[in-house]
């Protein structure tokens, strides 16, 4: 019995990750608010907490980088190894009609990537976050400010999807060629 996968269309997916990532950021925002309200900022004991939370940031930026692009390097393996020696297309519009699945897969992974990097970073926030709470260090608030922010960049147009799509599309093309 063949199964038949559906895949995300490019629009579906940008709702779908917007939705995503607002949910991820909102309690952040929620939580930063309450710590604000209760305790306020306090410059007093030691910063050490601070300290730790901001490098914790700059490591969870540096693995939003890295994390993805592991993600989308064993996918495009992965696809290119499934194909048949046939051309794929670079316009998204031929790709979709033509309906072999690659392009739904690979919004797919754009999906996945997404997600796992804003997590990442949502992590990371929530975490500075709560270290404000507890020590009220205005470093702890900042950088949970500025990974709130980098996650809202990400969120994706449907344009900004289908260039993704086919630079890994001809990127896929390219890994199969050599």
């Amino acid at each position: 019995m063949v199964q038949q996968v559906n895949f995300l269309t490019s629009e579906q997916s940008v709702r779908t990750l917007r939705i995503l990532l607002i949910a991820l950021v909102l309690p952040v925002i929620g939580f930063s608010a309450f710590a604000m309200a209760d305790k306020g900022i306090r410059q007093d004991g030691n910063q050490f907490i601070a300290i730790f939370g901001v490098f914790w940031a700059a490591a969870s930026i540096v693995a939003r980088f890295g994390v993805p692009m592991i993600i989308v390097m064993n996918a495009r393996k992965r696809i290119a190894d499934k194909l048949s020696d046939g051309q794929m297309h670079a316009d998204a519009a031929d790709q979709a009609a033509e309906d072999n699945g690659s392009f739904g897969e690979l919004v797919g992974v754009f999906h996945v990537k997404t997600i796992v990097a804003a997590a990442i970073l949502e992590g990371a926030a929530f975490l500075n976050a709560y270290f404000f709470w507890s020590e009220g260090h205005v470093l702890s608030i900042c950088a949970a400010g500025v990974l709130v922010a980098l996650v809202l960049t990400m969120i994706p147009t449907q344009h900004g999807i289908e260039n993704w799509v086919e630079g890994e599309i001809a990127a896929i093309e390219q890994m199969r060629r050599i």
